[in-house]
């Protein structure tokens, strides 16, 4: 059976690696040159550990994840909501904080060790359904048939696009930053920490060798525009935070780069 993934995230490589353990060796596409540094800390509960097991990385996990030490909610003042210490979901599986970045690296390594192609700076130009066969053109050129194809490449998905027309993706009205922390300079902080103002959500993430921070608030999009005004405006948004919220806001501060403060905004198809 000939398979064609679009898409070589978490969910593409994912199915690539079960479907290899099956005797499917997939054809992976990625528009990306590479995962480098993208994405943050991710936090894997006991149905995707249970997967990286099941396809064999136990290993390989171990060796970066860290494991569910303390996660405390707390308003937005600083007071505590719920506090948790240890894995309360250990009765299914595990559950573990690692970065994006060692996750793919896993999945991509796996992939390959079965024999996996995947392409980068690759997509989807062109798709053409017979009655038993797929025939896909890429943006390399390439044309060739396929038993099935798999859209795995996200909310601004080609293959989605090419199937089924452009679908609107509305603004929610949210926007999300994100940036690292150096876990040396915050060696009091353990697991997840989270607070909850009135519509916002600013969260310290700790994982092995590294901490995130995450933060969500109402805001028009792309706003501000200039980089260099963002931190300053993340700044004065969590302003009346309390608890470590003060002590992380002046770290960012000393952000060297506005670009190591990753901007979002949240859009729905719905």
């Amino acid at each position: 059976m000939r398979i064609l993934i679009v898409g070589g995230g978490v969910s593409g490589l994912g199915l690539a690696n079960r479907l290899a353990q099956h005797g499917i060796i997939a054809t992976v596409i990625e528009k990306t040159g590479g995962y480098g540094g993208v994405g943050f800390t991710l936090k894997l509960w006991p149905f995707g550990t249970n997967q990286l097991q099941r396809m064999g990385f136990q290993d390989d996990l171990e060796r970066v994840m860290a494991p569910f030490i303390k996660h405390k909610a707390m308003t937005s003042s600083g007071n505590q909501l719920v506090s948790m210490t240890g894995d309360p979901f250990s009765t299914y599986g595990s559950t573990v904080t690692l970065k994006r970045k060692d996750l793919m690296e896993i999945l991509l390594g796996g992939a390959k060790r079965r024999g996996v192609e995947v392409k980068f700076n690759t997509t989807v130009e062109r798709i053409e359904e017979s009655e038993d066969e797929v025939t896909v053109t890429l943006s390399d050129g390439s044309t060739d048939t396929y038993d099935l194809v798999v859209g795995a490449d996200g909310i601004y998905s080609q293959v989605r696009k090419i199937v089924f027309g452009s679908m609107p993706l509305n603004f929610t009205g949210y926007v999300g930053y994100a940036w690292w922390l150096d876990p040396s300079e915050w060696p009091t902080v353990e697991g997840t920490q989270e607070y909850f103002g009135s519509g916002k959500l600013f969260g310290v993430y700790t994982s092995k060798d590294a901490m995130c921070v995450f933060c969500v608030f109402p805001g028009p999009q792309n706003s501000p525009k200039q980089k260099d005004e963002r931190i300053d405006h993340v700044i004065s948004v969590f302003s009346d935070f309390g608890g470590i919220v003060p002590d992380v806001l002046r770290r960012l501060k000393l952000l060297n780069k506005p670009d190591e403060l990753f901007y979002h905004d949240y859009r729905s198809a719905y």
